[in-house]
């Protein structure tokens, strides 16, 4: 009964012997996809069917964008922040001190300190290169110098509000009114809006100038009292980022809160730029806790005043290029 068998495969041993012999020609040859790919050089994934890592060599790199730029100065040199790939440099040609190259953090953010041309407009070409080499197409950008630095100024007899003027921002949603409401100098009006629990919120004001403050005061919207833990942080930087992605720009100050005010004072007055206030989501989320909302729709944040007070009789900071780190000006 077996020998049938055998003789069956022998057969089929004989009659397979030319498929075989193809087969084993074809090993010289280019195969028609290489691992990894289909049969059109298309990646799909590594023989074990795993995604293939992005090649860093060939993916696209994008140009980096920038925040508020300096359009018209009498500095001769000026900070540009913006953001790019994480670990690309960004690279800016045409300016006085030639070309330069800014790291990209990993968050994101870069900045570069511009020195201009005088009484010109400066043309600069901007593009991010992911290190790797590959570059993204170029961008231009162009900032005007004209005229001297401003001189050193007389001291300021009276104590000023040097938020009034200035400007602000939130990382808040469904917002009523525009942030100018709570640096108006008009305790009817009133900026706020809504985050999501889990977490964090802020509102943050950019001084009309580097100021040396002796006192922050915060004033609750008549339908929204201060019930919500809230945290005060200040910064030197000219353009820090949020106080969320970048908390080395910020330092915290101590601040005491009730429900109509919040109040943070400075036995030697420190040197600002800007103060950002922050809502922790991280609490007892008691119905107490989150301000005019409600265990329903979610926190509600409002401020009707945020005020940045200067010390009277004191000289202010003497005026200096903005720079990446602030300015130069540290106490």
């Amino acid at each position: 009964m077996r020998f049938p068998v055998r003789l069956s495969m022998a057969m089929l041993l004989l009659a397979a012997a030319p498929v075989l012999s193809n087969l084993a020609g074809c090993a010289v040859e280019a195969p028609t996809a290489l691992p990894g790919q289909d049969m059109k050089g298309e990646e799909k994934g590594d023989m074990r069917g795993h995604a293939t890592l992005p090649d860093l060599a060939t993916d696209e790199v994008l140009p980096p964008t920038f925040d508020a730029l300096t359009r018209t100065t009498n500095y001769m040199s000026v900070p540009v922040h913006g953001t790019a790939q994480p670990g690309s440099s960004v690279i800016i040609e045409g300016t006085a001190n030639g070309n330069i190259s800014a790291e990209v953090g990993s968050d994101g953010r870069f900045c570069a300190d511009i020195k201009l041309m005088a009484n010109r407009l400066n043309v600069l070409s901007v593009y991010t290169d992911n290190n790797h080499g590959i570059q993204s197409d170029k961008i231009e950008i162009t900032i005007t110098q004209s005229g001297t630095p401003p001189t050193q100024t007389t001291v300021q007899q009276t104590s000023q509000n040097s938020a009034l003027g200035g400007d602000g921002s939130s990382d808040l949603s469904a917002t009523r009114n525009t942030p100018k409401e709570m640096i108006d100098h008009d305790p009817t009006t009133s900026y706020g809006g809504r985050h999501w629990y889990g977490d964090h919120s802020y509102m943050t004001v950019q001084l009309v100038e580097r100021s040396k403050i002796n006192k922050v005061m915060l004033k609750s919207a008549a339908d929204c009292p201060f019930t919500a833990p809230l945290k005060l942080y200040m910064s030197n930087l000219d353009a820090p980022s949020s106080p969320l992605t970048a908390p080395m720009s910020w330092i915290e100050v101590p601040i005491q809160v009730s429900e109509p005010q919040a109040v943070a004072t400075f036995a030697t007055p420190v040197i600002a730029t800007h103060f950002s206030v922050v809502w922790d989501p991280y609490y007892s989320w008691g119905w107490h806790d989150i301000n005019c909302g409600s265990s329903v729709t979610g926190p509600y944040y409002a401020v009707s005043e945020f005020e940045a007070w200067t010390a009277p009789g004191v000289t202010p900071p003497p005026p200096a290029a903005p720079t990446c780190l602030g300015g130069g000006v540290t106490n």
